[in-house]
């Protein structure tokens, strides 16, 4: 016997909550031993949940709407690259560990390969995408609203809407990035119409900012960088300069909190001065 966690949408902070599933397991590594341990995973809640319908949320759901639902499947568009990447590359890419990243390489490469590069095992600083810096803690908050939008994006809401319970059979039960809790606090915010497409991290992140959770403590972006004490680089207007994933651009507009840069692919964007003089390189 083995125990996974089911997790149910809950209209409290931070809206999911687990729920522990013994069931009898089936040693292996195959696609057909797992298939064959989430039927006796769903089998064991349903014995205890009748009348609620759990949802397995992976390549090796029996129904098409949950592997529609794994992060290898579904997909977010990058604004700054006008193309579509599968969420487990983008957030495996936009890693910030100790020892290096992000690995934007890893946007091009299959999403399995993403998740198995050993680049992005190791003590997790923060996380770095479309030229902006994401704090790592919470854990799942960086994961969860880059997997909210995606569904919002790809109009799957109804498919969580109609489900109970979310399950991951690979999960077991560890710290790290889930999506099938992703799908509970999905649901829930849906459920609530607190969801928006294209919500920016701040307006997310501002649904889980309470006091009396030790799991909800923001980590302050102002406070967190990598590496230790990167050199700066300060930048003045018409100042050419090269961005890591977004390229050249030139400085249009400076003020005490922000850059104005407009870059040659992109057009005019406007990032946080700590980003800039710790990532861009003068041209």
């Amino acid at each position: 016997m083995t125990t996974r966690t089911v997790f149910i949408p809950s209209e409290h902070k931070p809206y999911y909550r687990k729920v522990p599933v013994e069931f009898e397991f089936h040693p292996g590594q195959s696609a057909l031993q797992k298939m064959k341990n989430v039927k006796a995973l769903q089998d064991a809640w349903s014995l205890d949940h009748p009348d609620a319908r759990l949802l397995e949320v992976s390549t090796k759901s029996p129904e098409d709407t949950g592997r529609r639902l794994s992060p290898f499947n579904l997909t977010r568009t990058l604004y700054s690259l006008k193309k579509e990447f599968p969420v487990e590359n983008i957030v495996q890419g936009s890693k910030v560990l100790e020892q290096g990243g992000p690995y934007y390489d890893l946007l091009g490469t299959d999403p399995l390969s993403a998740k198995q590069d050993p680049r992005t095992t190791g003590k997790l600083e923060a996380y770095s995408l479309e030229g902006e810096l994401y704090p790592a803690s919470p854990d799942f908050l960086f994961y969860t609203w880059i997997y909210a939008m995606a569904v919002l994006e790809n109009n799957l809401q109804r498919v969580l809407l109609d489900a109970d319970a979310f399950s991951d059979i690979e999960f077991a039960g560890s710290d790290g990035n889930c999506q099938a809790r992703a799908c509970a606090i999905t649901k829930s915010l849906l459920t609530q119409s607190r969801l928006k497409k294209n919500m920016t991290f701040e307006e997310f992140s501002r649904l889980f900012l309470v006091s009396d959770l030790d799991e909800v403590k923001l980590t302050p972006k102002k406070d967190f960088h990598v590496g230790p004490n990167p050199k700066k680089t300060v930048f003045s207007v018409g100042d050419w300069l090269m961005h890591p994933a977004i390229g050249q651009g030139q400085v249009m507009k400076k003020t005490p909190r922000d850059y104005t840069i407009m870059f040659r692919v992109s057009g005019p964007r406007t990032l946080r001065k700590d980003v800039v003089e710790t990532k861009c390189s003068r041209l």
